[in-house]
């Protein structure tokens, strides 16, 4: 979550050390099990929202959030860094974002505009996270929040959150581009 700032994510590590020695070496999880887990999470949530029991999705889409922090916490705590779980990973973030944007579509919680936007945003900051592993990583839970200020106005929060993420995320491979050139 924090890879970007070596410093802030020992420290998150460090608070969170034990509910990641309890998920790995108590419950012998993999950090590709804990990826799960946060889907199936993600998951519940979604049919949550298509029943609109709003505060149950709310608290599913937190728990998902929680675990795919964990996911990677426990892979860098443990040294189980692996290509497959980060696609697995990044798979399970997007399947779940992309489902939960289209079934608040669908649902007519939404307006295509802002279901294109939304879609856009999040294809744009994923073509630049494997290179500098910023993500704000609140899409889930913002579209969420619709429920208590507004879809319209959560989705635009989203967007423009979303969108700045991608902004930062240039910014930063333009300092990388020309520190490396000095």
């Amino acid at each position: 979550m924090l890879e970007f700032a070596p410093p802030l994510n020992k420290k998150l590590e460090n608070l969170l050390s034990p509910i990641l020695n309890f998920l790995h070496l108590k419950l012998k999880l993999s950090p590709d099990s804990i990826s799960i887990i946060s889907g199936v999470f993600g998951f519940v949530s979604i049919f949550s929202v298509i029943l609109e029991k709003w505060k149950l999705a709310i608290i599913f889409i937190a728990i998902s959030w929680l675990f795919d922090i964990f996911d990677g916490q426990t892979a860098r705590k443990f040294e189980l860094v692996t290509s497959r779980g980060r696609s697995l990973d990044l798979a399970i973030d997007r399947i779940l974002e992309f489902t939960l944007l289209l079934t608040l579509f669908l649902l007519g919680k939404i307006t295509l505009k802002i279901t294109l936007l939304v879609a856009i945003a999040i294809i744009l900051i994923a073509s630049l996270k494997h290179k500098t592993r910023i993500d704000f990583g609140f899409k889930k839970l913002g579209m969420l929040l619709g429920c208590l200020i507004g879809f319209d106005f959560a989705l635009s929060l989203v967007f423009f959150i979303t969108l700045a993420g991608f902004v930062l995320n240039l910014i930063i491979l333009d300092y990388q581009d020309v520190k490396s050139n000095l």
